[in-house]
């Protein structure tokens, strides 16, 4: 399949090269080149699609995943943050600020996106997951561990 990508991304730029300003073209190379792993290229492409077009939500929700992937999370946050102001109610974008979230360990604001998705989404077991995961690490035997605020995994430990 991704060569099927790769064809896709060579005919959107040759159309690019007549409609340079089109932010769809962007878009659709830039998401082509996630799919595809080529982080750097749907960086540039998403970016520009953003640019040309700042009320487009899956052209900052798929730049979030690309800075998530790129180890950039709060750059990641900030996109897909942009992403649910312009269209809140759409399926996986308070999922993917979970993750970021809980990624930075952030573990209060991950479980109230995750929340967020479930009351979107009844049904979404990986947020269902995600927040029984969190809830269960925040039982501490630790009071160290309870005063960080931290799940057990990740409090500092007393040596």
């Amino acid at each position: 399949m991704p060569s099927r990508f790769a064809e896709a991304v060579s005919l959107y730029q040759e159309i690019l090269q007549h409609e340079p300003d089109s932010w769809e073209l962007h878009y659709n190379i830039g998401y082509a080149d996630y799919l595809m792993g080529r982080l750097g290229d749907a960086e540039r492409y998403l970016t520009r699609a953003a640019q040309l077009n700042s009320t487009s939500p899956d052209s900052f929700f798929y730049l979030g995943l690309t800075e998530l992937k790129l180890g950039r999370t709060q750059q990641a946050a900030e996109y897909v943050r942009r992403a649910i102001m312009i269209r809140p109610d759409t399926d996986n974008y308070h999922f993917a600020l979970g993750v970021i979230l809980k990624s930075q360990g952030k573990f209060p604001a991950a479980l109230d996106e995750f929340r967020a998705e479930l009351a979107l989404n009844p049904g979404h077991k990986a947020a269902q997951e995600q927040i029984a995961e969190i809830e269960a690490a925040s039982v501490h035997p630790d009071p160290a561990a309870r005063k960080s605020g931290l799940p057990a995994e990740a409090a500092p430990t007393q040596r």
